[in-house]
């Protein structure tokens, strides 16, 4: 063709075409016709050439153009498609999750399936402050001090969706908390409401939703539909929780109620019972009642401690921080709850994490504090805090109706190392049970306990060593006397020093030693656990018992000493018994070890 138009060009027809059929069908005859044609006709060729494509062109992007509409319902229909088909499973999981922990979990999972790529959170609405609730993708601690600001959140509860770039985030400061981290992974944050307009339930942030590529504002139409039905749901399955808590909690209080009514040895047995079950029912690990002896000071050692069973060197260092804690909420009117955190800069550092202090109001005045431990460091429930306030309102009425004043005092007198009674307390209750026996002439007998080579103890270990071991020794002695019958009121106190005593109303000389052998058999076979090594120490022990109407206080004891005396120099690790007629202490029985 461009021969010919070059043969057309030149004006000879004829010759040209004549001359065009001999040349050979070769490569180089080919080039030889080229080098022919004269130049001026390359860029007529040129020009029918690009003419030619640029026609081309514009048929291909008219067509385009016509598909176009089509092509983009297609692309909207797919990705609804999608949401659907998302929306469906989540669905069909989230309905058959029946908590509402569980359910939150379950759709911040389904939108962050990396929580390396990204996060998502839900707070909670209350009027109008948004509360966080739960987090995936996100630092528990650094999602707390995630705050929306009240512009947001009302906008997101208005309009139902808003797609906020990270620029225009950062200009706004719609969300203040985010770390530099997290602002790093933000391309666009998509905040949905949980719920209808009329009662939303909360808010869903998120940094990636499915079917939508970051970068893009796509419509959130769909995402509206789905998160409105989840609210929904979410307000419904909370209203039925709480129902079911407030069932649950009314359950609980007639059970503590129903203690009241059975039987136990003592005040003091009803009072430890209904602690322990008390701590149980709202998951701390120990419970303890402190009465106050006047407005600015607390008793020198908690009336009564409840809970659950812990290891002998585990108690010890509870009921030391505890002591710790009460002593620093002296005067407190109000309830409180102790962090970990906060116990840290009080110097508590175990063993417990947490703990909740409870006044206890009669009337305007505040007789006391109930203190609750645990080691678990999780927010403390809203139904187990509305159990302990009642707890302890309840535990002032049933103090009232269970102890008189004298028994208070008695419980509160007591030593602030061994927690038994001081020696104040000792010398009115021996008074006492002396002038009853006198009278009605019942048995009475006392026991003195010294600890062996208590100086030694000291040197050895220092002075939380030979602490270490009156607690404990303490201890043993209390057990050991907690087999005798209520009506006969033992009474175990520190007498001084290193020396124990026990009041033992209504029993013989017999019954006595017997009992004092038990303690120092006990104490003998018991390590003493201090600094995470254990050490043992013996006792000796010397019983007097009441034997005429003439015995006093003074007779008893010096009865008893002489026998502790004899117990000594006979070797120790054993038990003396004497009795005293008409003041005179006599030698009557001797158990060595």
């Amino acid at each position: 063709m461009v021969r010919w138009l070059v043969a057309c060009s030149l004006g000879r027809p004829g010759s040209r075409k004549r001359e065009m059929m001999s040349i050979a069908p070769s490569f180089f005859g080919w080039l030889q016709t080229s080098a022919e044609i004269p130049w001026w006709c390359v860029p007529a060729c040129i020009a029918s050439a690009l003419a030619g494509f640029a026609a081309w062109m514009g048929v291909s992007y008219g067509q385009a153009q016509a598909l176009n509409p089509l092509a983009a319902e297609c692309e909207q229909l797919r990705r609804q498609l999608l949401i659907r088909d998302w929306e469906l499973g989540l669905t069909r999981r989230f309905l058959s999750t029946r908590d509402l922990p569980s359910r939150l979990q379950l759709l911040l999972e389904s939108l962050v399936a990396d929580p390396q790529t990204g996060f998502a959170t839900v707070f909670r609405v209350v009027g109008t402050q948004a509360q966080w609730e739960q987090s995936v993708g996100l630092d528990p601690e650094a999602s707390r001090k995630l705050l929306l600001s009240a512009p947001l959140v009302r906008e997101t509860l208005s309009y139902g969706s808003l797609i906020i770039s990270a620029s225009e985030l950062a200009r706004q400061r719609g969300v203040a908390g985010f770390s530099t981290f997290e602002r790093s992974r933000l391309i666009n944050l998509y905040c949905l409401r949980l719920g209808n307009a009329q009662q939303p339930w909360g808010l869903l942030i998120s940094s990636l939703l499915p079917a939508i590529q970051p970068g893009e504002s796509a419509s959130l139409s769909g995402w509206e539909h789905l998160t409105s039905i989840l609210g929904e749901e979410l307000a419904s399955q909370e209203s039925t929780d709480r129902q079911g808590n407030e069932l649950a909690l009314t359950r609980e209080m007639l059970e503590l109620r129903a203690l009241a009514d059975q039987q136990y040895r003592s005040p003091s047995h009803l009072l430890q019972e209904f602690l322990r079950r008390l701590s149980e029912l709202t998951d701390f690990e120990r419970a303890t009642l402190v009465l106050n002896e006047d407005e600015q000071q607390l008793c020198d050692v908690p009336l009564i401690r409840g809970g659950g069973p812990l290891s002998r060197e585990l108690l010890v260092g509870w009921e030391h921080a505890e002591d710790r804690l009460l002593a620093d909420s002296v005067g407190a009117s109000t309830s409180a709850i102790w962090t970990e955190r906060d116990l840290h800069r009080l110097g508590i550092d175990g063993p417990f994490a947490m703990a909740i202090m409870i006044p206890l109001r009669h009337h305007d005045w505040v007789m006391g504090q109930l203190c609750l431990t645990r080691l678990s460091k999780s927010p403390i429930q809203d139904s187990h805090r509305k159990l302990v306030s009642w707890g302890a309102k309840y535990l002032v009425e049933l103090i009232a109706r269970t102890l008189d004043r004298a028994t208070i005092e008695l419980q509160a007198k007591r030593d602030g190392l061994t927690h038994l009674a001081n020696r104040r307390t000792f010398d009115v209750e021996l008074d006492r049970s002396i002038d009853r026996a006198n009278r009605i002439g019942h048995e009475l007998s006392l026991v003195l306990l010294d600890l062996d080579h208590f100086k030694s103890v000291n040197d050895t270990h220092g002075h939380l060593g030979g602490d270490a071991a009156l607690r404990t020794v303490a201890r043993i002695v209390e057990r050991s006397v907690q087999s005798m019958r209520d009506g006969d009121q033992p009474l175990v106190a520190r007498y001084g020093g290193e020396e124990l005593a026990v009041i033992l109303p209504g029993v013989g000389s017999q019954g006595a030693r017997r009992i004092a052998e038990s303690i120092r058999e006990a104490v003998m076979r018991t390590p003493i656990p201090f600094e995470g090594a254990d050490f043992h120490v013996t006792l000796s022990a010397g019983v007097s018992t009441r034997s005429d109407a003439e015995s006093t206080s003074r007779s008893l004891i010096s009865a008893a000493d002489a026998a502790l005396y004899q117990a000594k120099a006979s070797g120790r690790n054993r038990v003396e018994v004497t009795s005293t007629i008409k003041g005179t202490a006599i030698r009557t029985a001797v158990t060595t070890s």
